[in-house]
């Protein structure tokens, strides 16, 4: 299928309004005061952190994949 010229006028314009819209963001994060930067960016990275821990994938350790790999005969010993 090819890009038409209407095509990538309709992205220039999607990410001309990216682009403000990011600066509008750094532009109010950057109004707040250090204090209120430190507390959104503790936020955002705790939230990450719960996602992210090793309790979230209890079911993923090496030792449950190796069994599953014993039991499909994939691994030799």
């Amino acid at each position: 299928m090819a890009v038409t010229q209407a095509d990538r006028d309709y992205m220039r314009r999607i990410g001309a309004q990216k682009a403000l819209s990011h600066a509008e963001a750094a532009a109010d994060h950057m109004d707040c005061d250090i204090a209120a930067r430190l507390a959104r960016s503790w936020e955002l990275s705790s939230g990450a952190r719960e996602r992210a821990s090793s309790r979230a994938f209890d079911d993923e350790t090496p030792d449950a994949s190796y069994a599953l790999a014993r039991a499909r005969g994939l691994v030799l010993r």
